[in-house]
C-alpha cells in the first residue's frame, strides 16, 4: 500500500500540552488509540497541508477521550470526522466568561480547519456555560458559522458523565454537525435523539475514582499535569454513545 493510502487510515492529533501528547503517543503505541501523528504545536500554527490525507482529525485532543470513545463505538479509522473539545475557559462559570474577547477563544481556529478539510462529520464538546453566554448569542453565532460552512447542525444537547454510571455529574454540551452534501437530511427529526437515548441504556463500564478528587481516574498519581489533563478530558463513554448513533445514521442513510 502506498504511503499516502496508509496515512488515510491514520489519525491526526493536535494538542499543545506536552503531557497530553505523551499520553497520546503512549496509547497509540499500545494500540489503545488509532495510529497516527501527534502534533504539539499551537493550533494557530496548523495549516491545511498538515492535515492532508488524514480522515480522523482530533483537535484539542487532550488525552484522547474522543478517539477512544469512537474506537469503542466501532468507528472505522478511515471515517471522515473532526473532533474537538475547544478550550472552555472563555465560557465557564468558574471564570470571567469573556467569550470571544478571551485569548483562549479558539473556536475560530477549529472552524478554520473544518472549512479546509470539509469532513463528513463535526463533533465538539464544551461546558454548559457556553449556552448562556451573552444570552445565547455566542453559541448561535458558532452554529451559524457551521451552517455557513456547509453543515447541517443538530441543536446542542447535554449528556452528563453520570449518565454512563460515572460517579460524578460532569455536565457537558455536545455540538454535532454533518455535511449537507452527505444526503442525511432530516435525520434529527426522524428519531436521532431516540436512538441516542436507547443506545445510552446499553452501555456500562467499570469506574474508579481518586479519593478526594472525584474525577474519573484509575491508579493515577497526584501530579498536577495529570489532574489538569483529567479535568479537561471528555468522557469517552459518552463519546461512545454518540459515536454509535453516528454510525447507525450512516448505515440507515
Amino acid at each position: 500500500m502506498a504511503e499516502k493510502e496508509l496515512q488515510e487510515h491514520t489519525a491526526y492529533y493536535n494538542d499543545n500540552n506536552a503531557f497530553c501528547c505523551k499520553v497520546l503517543r503512549k496509547n497509540i503505541a499500545l494500540g489503545n488509540l488509532p495510529g497516527g501523528k501527534v502534533d504539539e504545536r499551537d493550533i494557530r500554527e496548523v495549516t491545511g497541508e498538515d492535515l492532508e490525507g488524514f480522515r480522523q482529525i482530533h483537535l484539542f485532543a487532550g488525552i484522547g477521550g474522543f478517539p477512544l470513545g469512537l474506537k469503542w463505538a466501532g468507528m472505522p479509522e478511515n471515517f471522515s470526522i473532526v473532533t474537538g473539545g475547544f478550550p472552555c475557559q472563555p465560557f465557564s462559570i468558574a471564570g470571567k466568561r469573556k467569550g470571544p474577547s478571551d485569548d483562549r477563544f479558539l473556536w475560530p481556529e477549529m472552524l478554520r480547519l473544518v472549512r479546509i478539510v470539509k469532513p463528513a462529520w463535526i463533533f465538539a464538546e464544551n461546558v454548559p456555560g457556553l449556552l448562556t453566554l451573552d444570552g445565547g448569542m455566542v453559541i448561535e453565532q458558532m452554529l451559524s458559522s457551521l451552517e455557513n460552512a456547509g453543515y447541517e447542525v443538530f441543536p446542542p444537547f447535554t449528556i452528563p458523565a453520570c449518565a454512563v454510571d460515572a460517579p460524578q455529574i460532569r455536565q457537558r454540551i455536545f455540538i454535532l454537525a454533518y455535511s449537507n452534501s452527505e444526503g442525511l437530511e432530516g435525520i434529527y427529526e426522524e428519531g436521532w435523539r431516540i436512538n441516542l437515548q436507547s443506545t445510552q441504556k446499553t452501555l456500562w463500564r467499570q469506574w474508579k475514582t481518586e479519593p478526594g478528587v472525584d474525577r474519573v481516574v484509575a491508579r493515577i498519581s497526584g501530579r498536577m499535569d495529570r489532574l489538569i489533563a483529567l479535568g479537561n478530558a471528555v468522557v469517552p463513554q459518552v463519546v461512545e454513545i454518540i459515536g454509535r448513533c453516528i454510525l447507525q445514521v450512516e448505515r440507515e442513510a
